[in-house]
């Protein structure tokens, strides 16, 4: 009986043993794929932050604010000369000019800066452009709902002359009106914060129409061109923006 009796005690225990190690494997099990799940959610977390990230520095990158405003103020003409030197076929017809041009422009943001990183003025007459290209200063920076004002010298000197412009010339002439296009051209990048958007290209149009008035123009009979004494105007118009 007493065989029995420690048999039957051995018996029992053994049961109790294996449950215990059953659930010490289901606790270890579940812990295992709780630091799994806790793993897969800060990934996805760190995914989607990095994400956001990322997004937001493309969109300051790649997309731009407001794009600056410009207004031509004033041009002074000092001289606009159009001479034909030589009498021999084809006829060779050159323009002469020196002018002053004032342009403000101005920053519309309240939120970023632009930087003017290369930025160049030159006269065009009908699509032909008449002087050199005169830089304004690289890395010109303009606060939020900032504003400059440059007043810049243009002028070419014997420049020729397409000839469809040339009878267009002669009859500003009579007329007493000069019709320019003032053009800005170079790049620009807007400062948000400490980040900086890409260049972009930026084409400025300024309409400097000036009106003499018939008989203003002096003429010189030898060589056929038209003169006059420098004379300041006023214009104040908006200026088309392209960026």
């Amino acid at each position: 009986m007493a065989v029995d009796e420690e048999s039957s005690k051995s018996t029992l225990q053994i049961p109790f043993d294996i449950q215990k190690y059953a659930d010490e494997h289901n606790r270890s099990s579940e812990d295992t794929e709780l630091n799994t799940t806790k793993r897969k959610t800060k990934l996805i977390v760190l995914i989607l932050f990095n994400l956001i990230i990322i997004s937001i520095l493309l969109i300051i990158r790649f997309a731009h604010p407001s794009k600056p405003q410009f207004i031509i103020q004033d041009a002074t003409v000092f001289n606009f000369n159009l001479s034909s030197p030589s009498s021999s076929p084809p006829p060779l017809n050159l323009l002469s000019s020196t002018l002053q041009i004032t342009i403000s422009s101005q920053n519309p943001n309240d939120n970023s800066g632009i930087y003017y990183d290369d930025l160049g003025i030159y006269a065009e007459y009908k699509n032909q452009q008449i002087t050199y290209q005169t830089d304004i200063s690289r890395g010109v920076y303009q606060g939020h709902k900032g504003s400059n004002v440059w007043s810049l010298f243009i002028n070419g000197t014997n420049v020729p002359i397409a000839p469809y412009n040339v009878p267009f010339l002669k009859q500003d002439q009579l007329n007493g009106i000069i019709n320019l296009t003032i053009k800005l051209d170079g790049h620009v990048h807007w400062k948000i914060g400490e980040l900086n958007t890409r260049k972009y290209h930026i084409h400025v149009l300024c309409s400097a129409m000036m009106d003499f008035g018939q008989g203003k123009f002096g003429t010189n009979d030898v060589n056929g061109v038209f003169v006059f004494a420098s004379v300041k105007y006023l214009l104040y118009r908006r200026c088309s923006v392209t960026v």
